[in-house]
């Protein structure tokens, strides 16, 4: 049996701790069928358009990009926090926490598994699942995954499609996001040998999704569904 892989958060990679063979992240499994963004044309376009810098664009993309990225950990952290310990910790994100136990979501906290490491070293590929639940008294589980991204998109915002052997789908947050769910998924059924059988995610969708000084919204239950024969379609072609 394969060793479990160790995360180093900040390159965000998975590393074999005695061969040293690194995973591709399944973050990045995802990415690799997005479309390219040429970001330094889109940042010279709209550079020439609004009378700034190209320099001034890059750097406030990148600054919200950090800013996202920072936002999204602490919440993670403050609500696994609250699952492994059932305290809400004092701080702004507090009323957030708050906010997704007025969901009255279910978790069966004897058979969860926060922040699981789900990797397969034939396919080369690791990640962490926010949440693996198993059924109790049936030989399935469920994923969850929490999103504090500013959009959920179901379509495209230019109508652009996911690459082969995606093309079929919108190159949109919903289907990322049910890819990635679903590759989770697929790995923890070949480690533990159940099915998957519900897949969600819980996004917090903020009122000023530009603005973390105000960090007023509401959580959304998305369901998704289980892309295993996509999976199987990406696992033939690499």
């Amino acid at each position: 049996m394969s060793c479990v892989p160790i995360f180093n958060e900040k390159a965000h990679t998975y590393t074999d701790p005695e061969d040293h063979f690194q995973y591709l992240s399944v973050t990045r499994w995802v990415e690799q069928y997005k479309p390219y963004f040429d970001e330094m044309g889109w940042a010279k376009k709209i550079a020439t358009r609004e009378g700034v810098s190209v320099e001034f664009i890059l750097e406030d993309w990148e600054k919200k990009r950090e800013d996202s990225k920072l936002f999204g950990t602490a919440v993670h952290r403050i609500l696994e926090t609250y699952f492994k310990s059932g305290k809400i910790i004092d701080s702004p994100l507090k009323h957030i926490v708050e906010k997704f136990i007025q969901l009255n979501v279910t978790l069966d906290k004897k058979n969860c598994f926060f922040e699981k490491l789900v990797f397969n070293k034939e396919l080369k590929i690791a990640g962490t699942s926010d949440v693996i639940m198993h059924n109790t008294g049936k030989k399935t589980f469920n994923v969850y995954d929490f999103k504090t991204n500013k959009k959920l998109r179901y379509a495209s915002a230019f109508k652009e499609t996911l690459n082969s052997p995606l093309s079929h789908y919108p190159c949109s947050e919903y289907f990322t996001y049910a890819l990635q769910l679903s590759m989770y998924a697929y790995l923890y059924k070949l480690m533990s040998g159940l099915e998957p059988n519900r897949l969600k995610i819980f996004w917090y969708n903020r009122v000023e999704p530009e603005n973390y000084k105000n960090l007023d919204g509401e959580w959304q239950i998305i369901n998704v569904p289980y892309l295993e024969e996509d999976i199987l379609k990406c696992n033939e072609k690499n």
